[in-house]
């Protein structure tokens, strides 16, 4: 292994095992720092393994502070931080290979353990393509899943499709008050509730 210093390119620190490229690089200048190999651990000496594998990046913990990502902006604008998803098909990483059809592109999974491991979830959200894709054109959907109870993995329970139309799986339950849905033209309608139990629809030309 080496440990490369540089002071000539406003400072580098680069590890490596052997005398090839370094797997670690630290720039104090505005270049690209990497690890190229391993995993990256935050609060732990080992990583641990969950529904989708062993993450490359981990923030591990025992309290509030040491369990939470912030991801902050501080700017006289509008613009506000984002987490990026990225998916292309292309095997090698930067290029670009449209996506297809139903090709998941990302997704969060709240895991949990089970007893004896972490591999069980209880919810997850997924995005995926929702039709054919080309050019600046991309349509998607979100499946937001959940977990019944006997079951260690989610099934889907709500869709909103790229028409902006929601799919629900089970029954929609309301507690108090109205549903009102409105559109644009004649289709838009008002679902009232009534005290009774009674539910009326009604277009908005009735009203």
């Amino acid at each position: 292994g080496r440990i490369l210093v540089d002071g000539s390119l406003d400072g580098i620190l680069g590890l490596s095992t052997s005398a090839g490229a370094e797997t670690v690089l630290i720039r104090a200048d505005s270049s690209d720092s990497y690890i190229s190999t391993g995993n990256f651990i935050i609060g732990n000496t080992a990583s641990i393994a969950s529904v989708n594998g062993t993450g490359a990046l981990q923030v591990l913990g025992t309290g509030n502070g040491d369990t939470t990502f912030t991801i902050g902006r501080f700017s006289a604008n509008s613009s506000p931080p984002s987490f990026n998803f990225v998916k292309s098909r292309h095997g090698t990483i930067g290029s670009n290979t449209i996506v297809a059809d139903d090709d998941s592109c990302g997704d969060i999974v709240w895991c949990v353990s089970d007893g004896s491991d972490l591999l069980s979830y209880i919810a997850k959200i997924e995005a995926e393509v929702d039709g054919t894709p080309g050019s600046n054109d991309t349509p998607g959907r979100l499946g937001f899943y959940t977990t019944a109870d006997g079951a260690a993995g989610s099934t889907l329970a709500l869709t909103l499709d790229s028409s902006q139309d929601a799919t629900f799986a089970g029954a929609v339950n309301l507690t108090g008050g109205a549903l009102s849905i409105s559109g644009d033209g004649s289709n838009a309608a008002t679902f009232t509730e009534s005290s009774a139990g009674i539910l009326t629809i009604a277009t908005v030309d009735d009203f």
